[in-house]
């Protein structure tokens, strides 16, 4: 039970075996099918098809990894998925010129982990028609904490890495002297040096022992949020929040950046103390919302959630996990039994906060150990689809080891999230729900649960442009006559 490193050559991990904590070979021995469940292999340097393997769990799958060989298809998920990629088609200068100065950056990234930026220690004359440039063969190691830019290299590699359906690789991007960073390769069968060999073997040993533990856990994972809403006069403008509520505190309001980057906080957030149950959470966002309609008062604002009920205002329904470990397999379970099964019923204007909101994998590690799920719109939008979120979010959280679906890896789903085809969606989120369906907790949450379904059955989406006070029975304080 662990992680076990699989390969072929050996001559291709041998500044990994020396520092490695965890069993290795070139195929899988263990005393039972069970055990071979709980057992994650790291391919590195392997030829051999998944087929041939019979891992249920793997790092780096195959057919991933064979996809990300096509520069063309990296390129294309890439900038689906919003970030900027470089090609000798991408005009830098916004002058037609190919010639750019810049600075190349490689970062080695492991399970959602940047572990170091490398940078070159002088700029390079980039042709843009040449992507195989040469640079200079001397790179200086940065920590991916020291500066902003190698705390922005450092992120985008994590998710081009992640976007591409990968756990590990190296990235290579390049440092413009517009100060744009755009990725110019993703490399997931990296040649290791004795830099990158130590660095992979302590993150290979890190992840064997996060993985025994949570497959040991036998506490419940606790679930938090801190779903937003806008309140909107009788003109369409959004009112800002900061006129109501403090920035802390149970009832707050959150910031957004608009215009020329500049901060405002026009956004309700309820912020409910975690619980394990999300009926504890529900009772309590009621009484909140009840609060705020108290501070509010009279003033006659409509209450709107959702991902875009106003055009740049995009909304969240961020999702708190603690006591739980932030792993690959449970970020992509959320990905594809939560945030896709609410894209196939989302209203038409939920997909615009996507690419820059809303993409698949979207997290933010927590002080406390636990972590914020952020890829999901407001959920408030209607109470229903607020207890359907909240409780599928618990049983993939206690299941996700059973739910191994992937779709969002196939290109066509992938363009179909971030377009918003929600007719491409929802049969797959209709096959999905039978998964769901058939674990152990679904019984318990089947009546937070079943609304959902009858939602995705009968294909009725939300409306983010009509007042869900209603859906929650928050009573209305209108001016007296």
């Amino acid at each position: 039970m662990g992680a076990f490193l699989l390969y072929d050559d050996e001559s291709a991990v041998r500044l990994l075996l020396p520092r490695l904590n965890i069993p290795c070979g070139t195929r899988l021995i263990v005393p039972n099918r069970g055990q071979h469940k709980m057992t994650v292999a790291i391919p590195w340097g392997l030829r051999r098809g998944p087929e041939e393997l019979g891992f249920t769990r793997m790092l780096n799958p195959a057919r991933q990894v064979e996809k990300s060989r096509n520069r063309s298809w990296i390129k294309d998920t890439l900038e689906r998925a919003g970030l900027s990629v470089l090609s000798e088609n991408t005009d830098i200068c916004g002058n037609g010129e190919s010639f750019v100065w810049s600075r190349e950056l490689r970062v080695p990234v492991f399970h959602l982990e940047a572990l170091a930026v490398f940078a070159d220690r002088k700029p390079a004359h980039l042709n843009l028609s040449l992507l195989n440039v040469a640079h200079s063969e001397e790179y200086e190691e940065l920590p991916p904490d020291t500066s902003a830019i190698a705390r922005r290299a450092a992120r985008l590699a994590v998710r081009a890495v992640y976007a591409l359906g990968l756990d590990f690789g190296i990235v290579t991007l390049v440092r413009l002297s517009d100060g744009k960073t755009v990725i110019k390769d993703v490399n997931p069968e990296p040649f290791l040096d004795r830099r990158l060999g130590e660095l992979f073997a302590e993150a290979i040993n890190r992840y064997h022992e996060s993985l025994k533990s949570e497959l040991s856990r036998g506490k419940e994972a606790i679930l938090g949020a801190d779903p937003e809403f806008v309140l909107v006069d009788g003109n369409g403008k959004v009112v800002p929040a900061a006129r109501f509520f403090p920035m802390r505190g149970r009832l707050g309001c959150d910031s957004l950046r608009i215009g020329g980057g500049r901060l405002v906080y026009p956004l309700v957030e309820l912020r409910p103390d975690p619980s394990p149950e999300p009926k504890q959470l529900i009772l309590q966002m009621t009484w909140l919302m009840r609060k705020a309609a108290d501070q509010i008062g009279e003033a006659d604002l409509a209450w709107l959630a959702g991902g875009m009920p106003v055009k740049g205002f995009p909304l969240g329904g961020h999702i708190h996990l603690s006591r739980i470990w932030l792993n690959g397999f449970l970020l992509r379970a959320l990905d594809n039994y939560l945030a896709l099964s609410l894209a196939a019923i989302e209203d038409d204007s939920t997909a615009a906060r996507r690419p820059r909101y809303g993409f698949p994998g979207d997290f933010l590690r927590k002080s406390h150990g636990g972590f914020e799920y952020r890829t999901p719109p407001s959920w408030l939008v209607a109470s229903d689809i607020a207890k359907g979120a909240l409780a599928l979010s618990k049983i993939i959280a206690e299941h996700y080891w059973e739910l191994n679906s992937r779709p969002l890896d196939l290109e066509t789903v992938h363009e179909a999230y971030y377009r918003g085809n929600k007719f491409a969606l929802l049969p797959i989120a209709r096959k999905l729900w039978a998964e769901i369906e058939s674990t152990a907790s679904y019984a318990k949450y089947s009546s937070f649960l079943a609304p959902l379904k009858r939602r995705l059955e009968t294909f009725q989406t939300w409306n983010e442009r009509e007042d869900f006070r209603d859906s929650w029975h928050i009573p209305r304080i209108t001016q007296p006559m």
